[in-house]
């Protein structure tokens, strides 16, 4: 997507996932992102729960963890059948981030947000599987 450069919660989710442990032993990772689909009548949402599993506090930004009225960037990659389904959201210029956009994330303690998508990408009409 064209937007997924800027796109942090992309960028860490890509970074926790694929990061290239040189030991091959079990490590858990600092930050466990749960995600959950809900359809509501004819309204997709997302839960997503951030769990800070390492022993250092985490910020997160607010906007790219969905805790604002409404999603302001390209924070996914929705697909069908092989094909990117197109981000037709607001995007944001934003200006430097100051303390209070974050959220501190205290070492064992979660939190929990949710984001409406079906108002952001081209979804079809009709019955389809997406993977988000």
């Amino acid at each position: 997507m064209k937007s997924l450069k800027g796109t942090a919660l992309i960028m860490l989710i890509a970074l926790l996932i694929g990061s290239g442990f040189t030991n091959h032993k079990k490590t858990k990772q600092p930050l466990h992102i749960q995600i959950k689909t809900i359809l509501k009548a004819r309204e997709l949402w997302v839960n997503l729960t951030f769990s800070n599993q390492s022993k250092q506090p985490i910020y997160l930004n607010k906007l790219d963890i969905g805790m604002s009225p409404r999603l302001m960037n390209n924070l996914f990659l929705v697909k069908e059948g092989g094909q990117e389904i197109a981000y037709t959201g607001v995007m944001v210029k934003r200006r430097t981030p100051t303390l209070e956009d974050f959220v501190l994330l205290e070492p064992g303690k979660s939190v929990k947000t949710s984001i409406r998508l079906d108002q952001s990408y081209a979804f079809k009409p009709g019955k389809h599987r997406y993977i988000i």
